[in-house]
């Protein structure tokens, strides 16, 4: 198949993400954190996968939380939770904690962010108000 018709098989619009997928140094304990803190479910994997994972669900939101090999070195836990770093960013309502607030033209996006066993940055936010605000028309 040329580039060409490659091209033409594309999507035309992206419709939302479907998943992300996290390297782990214990799966065990990635999956234990994202059940008891965010509330995920743990979802059937295919069969047909041979190697260590486990997949999770919560309201349309999908993780891939994929063992590392133990000849790969880990990168190093940040000592410090940035939130300029990689991270990913769920919305989250009806729930207080303390936060970022980063806003203008009078719309103010609270959040809070934090780090998962392997050092991944998580934000929860109710960014959904600035999406709102800022779509293209």
């Amino acid at each position: 198949m040329s580039s060409q018709e490659q091209k033409e098989h594309l999507p035309t619009s992206l419709l939302c993400i479907n998943h992300v997928a996290y390297l782990c140094s214990s799966v065990e304990k990635s999956l234990k954190f994202y059940q008891e803190v965010l509330g995920f479910e743990l979802i059937e994997r295919p069969p047909s996968l041979d190697f260590k994972g486990a997949w999770i669900h919560q309201n349309g939101i999908g993780i891939h939380l994929l063992q590392r090999s133990t000849d790969v070195d880990a990168p190093a836990k940040p000592s410090v939770i940035d939130p300029t770093s990689n991270h990913i960013s769920f919305q989250e309502m009806g729930v207080e904690y303390v936060s970022l607030a980063v806003g203008d033209e009078g719309v103010v996006s609270d959040q809070l962010y934090f780090h998962d066993p392997d050092g991944n940055a998580i934000e929860l936010c109710d960014c959904r108000k600035r999406f709102l605000k800022n779509r293209i028309k």
